[in-house]
């Protein structure tokens, strides 16, 4: 989403906490628990990006360490919203399944089952090239 409605709950004074990453930072600072209660998003000013917390850990004199993972698309909105392009396909909440004419691929009512060894199967014909495709998970059989 490249756009939040963001609640201030005030300013910290922080610094980073050993050593810091800029898109998983990790930064120490003097606060109450119970300012941080219900607290999921942060800006660090000094990165110039948005981040969502991910875990705070308090420490002991009122010191807690409060980890994030930048959010790339509110850090980089701005930029974003600038873009002028073309969108070729979209997937709407609607349609699952938008075509795609790029693809020499074609829907087909014909359904071949191969049983495999465990190596990918790929195949040519004289027609087309078959495609595997491994949907869902088995479950091992119980030894009981």
């Amino acid at each position: 989403m490249l756009s939040k409605s963001l609640t201030d709950s005030g300013s910290y004074n922080c610094k980073p906490y050993r050593d810091a990453s800029v898109t998983t930072p990790q930064i120490i600072m003097r606060v109450n628990s119970a300012d941080l209660a219900g607290v999921n998003y942060m800006y660090i000013p000094d990165f110039g990006r948005y981040y969502w917390v991910t875990d705070v850990t308090f420490l002991t004199g009122g010191r807690a360490v409060v980890s994030g993972s930048v959010d790339v698309l509110m850090t980089y909105a701005a930029g974003i919203r600038g873009l002028r392009v073309n969108i070729d396909r979209a997937q709407g909440q609607t349609e699952n399944y938008i075509p795609d004419t790029s693809q020499g691929f074609t829907n087909s009512s014909e359904t071949t089952v191969y049983k495999s060894d465990g190596t990918l199967i790929a195949e040519e014909t004289s027609t087309c090239w078959m495609v595997l495709g491994v949907i869902g998970r088995s479950t091992p059989a119980s030894s009981t």
